[in-house]
């Protein structure tokens, strides 16, 4: 084509020989033309996850500590360490808004329904309002959350059991928060 226009529908792109060029502008050609084919205005695909955190359940090894209702739920939480268990008695009701602290050490801290497995549903199942009478409830009192985690504080699972509030609270942001708050009532 005269003045070297190759911009038609017929025209053939240029072809790249590795001999011709060294790998590394091979490699540099390959980026730019995956960074031009990104549609203008598109967001970048998100990273792929830089850390691998198993979250299967293995029933943990450590002691039990059992909170009936009116009992503290703040105080098993404390005094609970990383591998142990929190079973909380199905359908009692606990009020306020707990800290998960920082802790050391192990494995997991479930707090969990003491109710049997075969009552709760399965891992990955929706739970549906037939689940309630086995449920315990933490209702946070006020606008602030019925849970939230300190700085630091790591390795919680909550199994079987309700977050919400207390029906007098019209405004609340977060029911569970993490990453920590100053805003403490417990």
């Amino acid at each position: 084509m005269p003045g070297g226009d190759n911009s038609g529908c017929n025209a053939r792109p240029p072809v790249l020989r590795s001999r011709s060029l060294p790998p590394v502008v091979l490699a540099h050609l390959a980026v730019g033309v995956a960074v031009l084919a990104q549609p203008a205005g598109q967001p970048a695909p998100p990273a792929p996850p830089r850390v691998f955190l198993d979250t299967s359940y293995h029933p943990p090894s450590g002691q039990t500590i059992t909170v009936r209702a009116g009992g503290d739920l703040q105080a098993a939480l404390n005094a609970a360490r990383l591998g142990e268990v929190i079973t909380l008695e199905p359908g009692a009701v606990f009020q306020g808004n707990c800290a998960l602290r920082n802790k050391t050490g192990s494995g997991w801290l479930i707090a969990r329904s003491g109710a049997p497995d075969d009552r709760l549903p399965a891992p990955g199942a929706r739970v549906t309002p037939a689940f309630t009478p086995v449920m315990p409830k933490l209702l946070s009192p006020n606008q602030n959350p019925a849970l939230y985690t300190e700085p630091g504080a790591h390795h919680y699972r909550f199994i079987g059991i309700e977050f919400s509030t207390t029906p007098d609270v019209k405004t609340i942001y977060s029911i569970v928060a993490f990453g920590g708050t100053t805003r403490r009532t417990i």
